[in-house]
């Protein structure tokens, strides 16, 4: 199980999910593929995946999401940072202003802006994926 891709998708927009499944099983056909719609869902994820030692490798955040946080803190928080997990921020936003806001904060992060686009996702996140 150690050569299986984890991957954690925060995504309150249930209509994507498919479209994020399809991306990360193009990139990685082995991947495993947890789903949360708020910050506080997906931070009781990383956290029960410590205790059965079986953390993840990519966590993909929308930046808004259902409950009180935003994808952002949640890319953030301690939990992913103790995770090691590489990260991905996804956003209606155009490229340029999400890098322009969120960049220093979230430096080796990839920004990804909707709407999705298959080769576009696979292209940005291969080197991720390829770890």
């Amino acid at each position: 199980m150690a050569d299986v891709k984890r991957i954690l998708v925060a995504e309150d927009d249930l209509s994507l999910w498919p479209m994020w499944d399809v991306i990360v099983k193009r990139c990685i056909p082995s991947a495993e593929v947890r789903w949360a719609v708020s910050s506080e869902e997906a931070k009781r994820l990383i956290n029960e995946s410590f205790e059965d030692d079986m953390s993840f490798d990519v966590v993909i955040s929308d930046l808004f999401l259902a409950g009180s946080e935003t994808g952002l803190e949640l890319l953030r928080s301690d939990e992913v940072v103790k995770s090691k997990a590489s990260t991905v921020l996804v956003s209606m936003a155009e490229i340029e202003n999400l890098t322009e806001n969120y960049q220093s904060l979230l430096p080796q992060t990839i920004f990804i802006t909707k709407p999705l686009n298959v080769v576009k996702c696979e292209r940005l996140m291969s080197p991720i994926f390829s770890r």
